[in-house]
């Protein structure tokens, strides 16, 4: 009879366990950057609503057109406010990003 070595892995066992590593990488890995990539686009756009609360905050009660450009942290941002028929419409323009809020 012949007797079983039980001192380590097999190699079918070593080549096994490597598949199923490599199959979780290959679909946790697209999955973390698309993660990256929304957790960009939301700090983004947090900061960019940060610029535009305090802008407005300081603009809000004079009722007047104003334009501003600035770059904070690199990034550049401009910051539009006009009033239009007695109703205000706000605006901020970032890299990719554009938002409009108007008084009603």
């Amino acid at each position: 009879m012949s007797k079983m070595n039980e001192e380590g892995f097999t190699l079918a066992d070593s080549l096994l366990s490597l598949a199923a590593i490599m199959a979780m990488t290959v679909f946790i890995l697209p999955l973390l950057a698309a993660m990256t990539v929304q957790s960009h686009a939301a700090w983004n756009k947090e900061k960019g609503m940060r610029m535009l609360y305090e802008e407005s905050e300081q603009q809000i009660y004079s009722r007047e057109d104003f334009y501003s450009e600035k770059v904070i942290n690199g990034q550049w941002a401009d910051i539009s406010w006009e009033t239009k028929q007695e109703k205000a419409e706000v605006c901020l323009h970032m890299e990719k990003v554009h938002w409009c809020a108007k008084e009603q």
